[in-house]
């Protein structure tokens, strides 16, 4: 019998769609796979990858990935000290086994990365 994936959270996009973020994904990956500030810092955003998820600017597909979409939002994330910054805040996501998708990783960005046209962009608010 396959293990039972422990839900970190859930949200549902402007669409209707519902997303998962799994704690094995949040603790291995997202956090996990990026040590000292960068992992502090993904941590410090993780309400602004629930709210970019909720309310995002744009969805747009992957580059790389055809299943994924990224969903992307400008707004105040904690910098040094007690100094917010607004940056955008990028989030992955893909289909799940069922009708739900599952967020890969999220993060703030310095700058946007990758090019998209009109054609990529799947929801604009």
């Amino acid at each position: 019998m396959a293990e039972e994936k422990i839900v970190r959270w859930k949200v549902i996009d402007p669409r209707g769609i519902e997303i998962v973020m799994y704690d094995e994904k949040f603790t291995e990956h997202v956090i996990g796979d990026h040590g000292g500030k960068d992992s502090a810092v993904r941590q410090s955003v993780e309400e602004n990858a629930k709210k970019t998820l909720r309310d995002p600017q744009f969805i747009v597909k992957d580059p790389t990935i055809d299943s994924r979409l990224q969903y992307l939002r400008l707004d105040l994330v904690p910098g040094d000290g007690y100094i917010k910054k607004i940056k955008p805040i990028k989030v992955v996501i893909e289909p799940d086994k069922d009708s739900s998708w599952r967020v890969v990783t999220f993060g703030a960005q310095n700058r946007l990365q990758g090019q998209f046209t009109r054609e990529d962009v799947v929801y604009e608010s």
